[in-house]
């Protein structure tokens, strides 16, 4: 197991675990991802770029120069911030639409019968307004991220 490794009365910094059970867990509710990486650690391109986003944002409040979006983003750690938000853009962008077609595919189950726990994706993809509207694939993107 991951805490074996330690041995007995080795100190552990507790951050990087607690980080990732956090993000394992609000992937699970909010899209419905069992990413393992509490396991797994930053090996998928999509954990890496989340811990470079974490790490850039506190980066960038100790940087006066850096408040400013223009200056940011010519800097080398703007450009990296635009390239972990692509990456993790892209990820969401396709889980999303795999639920959707999954959704589209079969009959989306009642909330009265819980077949299945909704997440937070299944409900934004079978909302809709007054007009009867959804919500179209960057809206929810911002909603699930």
């Amino acid at each position: 197991d991951k805490w074996s490794s330690y041995g007995p009365g080795a100190s552990v910094e507790l951050y990087d675990h607690i980080s990732l059970m956090t993000l394992d867990n609000i992937l699970k509710c909010s899209i419905g991802y069992d990413s393992g990486c509490q396991t797994d650690g930053t090996r998928t391109p999509y954990i890496r770029a989340v811990n470079d986003l974490t790490r850039l944002i506190n980066e960038r409040t100790e940087y006066p120069l850096h408040y400013v979006d223009f200056t940011y983003y010519l800097s080398p750690s703007g450009r990296r911030f635009r390239e972990a938000c692509k990456i993790v853009h892209t990820f969401s962008e396709h889980l999303i639409r795999t639920r959707k077609e999954a959704l589209e595919a079969k009959s989306f189950p009642s909330i009265s019968r819980r077949v299945k726990c909704l997440d937070l994706l299944d409900i934004l993809l079978k909302a809709k307004d007054e007009d009867g509207t959804g919500l179209t694939l960057p809206e929810i993107r911002d909603e699930v991220n």
